[in-house]
């Protein structure tokens, strides 16, 4: 178990350390210097950009000319709206995108708030913030980007995104710490679905850092859905330690439908030390529910060589309050890892409400990753909520510590080899091994671990199948049983159901789950 024990704690540093460094905050913002005012919902570029003025052939400011202007412009730059009459501006973006947001002297904000009407949200839940800006991607011939972020400590505020390939994008490793706050992303200002989807509402590429995508106060939550493929897709290069908070993704504004992508946050080829949440579940959780598109989606997945990332406090599967669930907030999985996925850590989080599985390591090549405290089939409150099945092992050498697991129609951990009753070269029988589970919480499942050997590999278990040791005795402070074998570790627990309130209940016909760990040991073989 020393070897438990050390792993464990080498990956409680490594999460504070990944906590540390991916909530590194952008450089504060200087005084802001005279905005440049877009007063049209036309789209011509500017005339002049030797003149610093935003103008384009009518005369007026666009904002395809004022971001033209703020890139020619050295220094910092400020983007306001000041378009006449009342109600939503809707910008119709034609066939080329905009320019991007590339100016290395300086950082642009376009805050859409500065619209008459505007307001950010207030709402504890959900989003109530009143938007008046809407850039539409729509008949534009697959208009490839709304808004594309290239450099570094911009800001995006107060918009509504919807009908691009990609809604907002933050490309290249010289677009570092920027920040995406206040908008609707993939839907329309008045909350409803856009008729022609994005393929991916927020897209991270090639390299960008230390990017902020919502943040801890009220009016920073974006509600990022009704995008077809991803709501976030973070991926290539070295893309790392951007933060991702306190977002609705997945659901309407008032949190009452789903307009679910296949996936909610998508991290792959090579993404590392990206933070999916935060220490203070009432400041950073995301909402992530409503992925339910086809039988391969996912809240979240993880895979193809990411790395360190954490998926800390969030809510899977649920409402707001992280202990009701509805139809509508149902994931197909929850968190999914495969492809050479490794060190990842999944923590503090309430998995519920999925149609497979909650947690699915998925490939026996994966290396080791860390599943820490969720709650599977727990709402925060201790409501009982549903899971197909709790979590499924393929992988090596993971190790699940400190998970309740309850309340699933199927088996709260199933281990077994991923290629089950196939000699598959690529996927031996002998990889599906080493894992531990230890100090976990299991009731109300149908089957608390599955140890499978169904899946042998030339003849070879993918792992040994160990009876639970008999006790034979129960004292003050001690309790005797027969050694399963020399060295093992033996887990001890309270047997029964546990209420909602977090008491357990030992009566009759509650015998023969884990309801509550008392302790452990390592036998002596007798």
């Amino acid at each position: 178990m020393d070897r438990i024990c050390k792993r464990i704690t080498a990956g409680f540093l490594l999460l504070i350390g990944i906590i540390a460094t991916s909530a590194a905050a952008p450089m504060p913002v200087a005084a802001a210097p005279a905005a440049i005012v877009v007063n049209t919902t036309t789209d011509g570029a500017d005339v002049d950009l030797s003149d610093g003025v935003c103008q384009s052939s009518n005369g007026t400011c666009s904002l395809r000319a004022a971001i033209m202007t703020a890139n020619a412009e050295s220094g910092d730059q400020r983007i306001e709206f000041n378009i006449s009459g009342s109600g939503t501006k809707t910008i119709n973006i034609g066939s080329t995108s905009l320019p991007d947001i590339y100016d290395p002297t300086g950082r642009l904000e376009i805050d859409g708030y500065t619209q008459s009407d505007a307001a950010p949200n207030t709402a504890a839940d959900g989003s109530n913030a009143v938007i008046r800006i809407h850039l539409n991607g729509e008949g534009t011939g697959d208009t490839d980007y709304g808004i594309r972020l290239a450099s570094a400590e911009n800001t995006i505020r107060g918009l509504a995104v919807s009908g691009f390939t990609r809604n907002i994008a933050v490309h290249f490793e010289t677009a570092d710490a920027n920040v995406i706050v206040g908008n609707f992303i993939g839907i329309d200002p008045d909350g409803d679905d856009h008729p022609d989807r994005s393929t991916t509402g927020i897209h991270l590429w090639l390299g960008p850092d230390f990017n902020q995508i919502g943040g801890p106060d009220l009016a920073d939550r974006n509600v990022i859905s009704g995008n077809w493929n991803q709501g976030l897709l973070i991926e290539q290069g070295t893309t790392s330690r951007n933060t991702i908070q306190n977002n609705v993704i997945g659901l309407t504004p008032a949190l009452d439908d789903d307009y679910s992508s296949v996936r909610g946050l998508d991290l792959q080829w090579g993404a590392w030390g990206n933070l999916i949440g935060g220490p203070d579940v009432d400041l950073h959780a995301n909402i992530i529910s409503g992925h339910q598109r086809s039988s391969g989606s996912a809240a979240i997945d993880l895979s193809h060589s990411t790395a360190n990332n954490l998926v800390l406090n969030n809510y899977i599967g649920t409402l707001a309050d992280g202990n009701t669930a509805a139809s509508f907030t149902a994931n197909s999985r929850g968190v999914l890892i495969k492809d050479n996925a490794e060190t990842n850590f999944v923590e503090g989080n309430v998995i519920a409400n999925t149609d497979g599985e909650a947690i699915w390591q998925r490939d026996n090549y994966n290396d080791p990753n860390f599943f820490v405290n969720n709650r599977i089939g727990v709402g925060s409150e201790g409501a009982a909520l549903p899971n197909g099945l709790g979590v499924r092992v393929n992988g090596h050498d993971d190790i699940f510590h400190g998970n309740i697991v309850a309340n699933t129609d199927d088996v709260g951990f199933l281990i077994v080899n991923l290629w089950a009753n196939s000699a598959h070269v690529n996927f031996p029988a002998e990889r599906t091994l080493g894992n531990q589970l230890t100090q976990n919480t299991f009731y109300n499942n149908d089957g608390d671990i599955d140890i499978s050997s169904s899946g042998a590999y030339n003849g070879q278990s993918p792992h040994l199948n160990l009876d639970a040791p008999p006790i034979t005795g129960i004292g003050n402070g001690q309790i005797n049983g027969e050694a399963p074998c020399d060295n093992c570790t033996v887990e001890v627990y309270v047997s029964g159901n546990v209420r909602n309130n977090g008491t357990i209940n030992t009566g009759s016909g509650n015998v023969g789950v884990g309801a509550g760990y008392i302790g452990r040991t390592t036998s002596n073989g007798s």
